[in-house]
């Protein structure tokens, strides 16, 4: 299965998409063989393709878990949400409010006063 980042793949906006009749079973792959295929221009793909290659390969790669963990060795590390996609993972950590040092909220500067310095991460889901 390819890298999440070759997914990260922006939509081309001259001429007509070029994959959207690409069946759907293992369209991450293929597209993203495509994509290297025809670097650096890629391939026409609408956003709606690109969504459905990114939903795909979120599918075929399973269930992640958001986790949290701490600077302090003595606290373990804590699941805070469990069978979230690949992108919800993403989104949720790129918040600035699931990082010490970046939380505003008084509810992560609570939680910083109280276990010190955390993020959250993810990680695939075993389960």
């Amino acid at each position: 299965m390819p890298d999440p980042e070759y997914l990260n793949i922006k939509p081309i906006k001259e001429g007509p998409c070029e994959v959207h009749d690409w069946p759907t079973v293992g369209f991450p792959l293929r597209l993203v063989t495509a994509m290297r295929a025809t670097h650096p221009k890629g391939v026409n793909a609408c956003r709606e393709c690109v969504e459905r290659a990114t939903k795909e390969n979120d599918r075929e790669r399973g269930p992640y878990k958001i986790i949290r963990m701490y600077q302090d060795p003595d606290l373990e590390a804590r699941d805070i949400r469990r069978g979230v996609t690949l992108l919800e993972a993403q989104s949720h950590c790129k918040n600035p409010e699931t990082n010490s040092q970046t939380c505003t909220t008084d509810e992560g500067k609570a939680r910083t006063a109280q276990y010190g310095e955390w993020f959250d991460g993810y990680e695939e889901d075993a389960r």
